[in-house]
């Protein structure tokens, strides 16, 4: 399974957000393993950087940008997916170019804490604890 991680589940990782931590860094970890294909949207990544930036320095938010990019492969963002999104029946258009961006990058799923933000999504939708809790029957 190919699944793009939401940007929520990153800084839950990057930023220690606890209780989500722990069980977001799992969810990740498996998607990194050989039968998976782990994935973030290119608009993650600049979310990510200024996020990671503002609460812990411009030193960790490169470093982390540079294990995140190391580590999973960057499902593009381009006028194509931006037109797709403004076409779906989201409540939030940052949610609606996330599944547009795994929409067109063939993905299989999302994996995000926040499923209602996905409610009509066309793709398999996981929640970190959902994901894990698959992965261990």
């Amino acid at each position: 399974m190919n699944a793009l991680v939401d940007t929520n589940v990153w800084l839950d990782v990057f930023l220690a957000r606890e209780p989500f931590a722990t069980t977001s860094g799992r969810a990740i970890s498996i998607l990194d393993g050989p039968e998976y294909g782990l994935f973030a949207g290119a608009t993650t990544m600049t979310t990510i950087f200024y996020l990671v930036e503002k609460y812990r320095g411009r030193t960790t938010a490169f470093r982390k940008l540079r294990s995140l990019l190391d580590r999973c492969r960057i499902a593009p963002v381009d006028e194509s997916v931006l037109g797709a999104a403004l076409k779906v029946d989201f409540d939030d258009y940052e949610d609606a170019v996330l599944h547009a961006t795994a929409d067109a990058a063939g993905l299989e799923a999302i994996l995000t804490r926040n499923p209602g933000d996905f409610a009509g999504a066309s793709l398999r939708i996981f929640t970190p604890e959902e994901f894990v809790a698959i992965q261990k029957s």
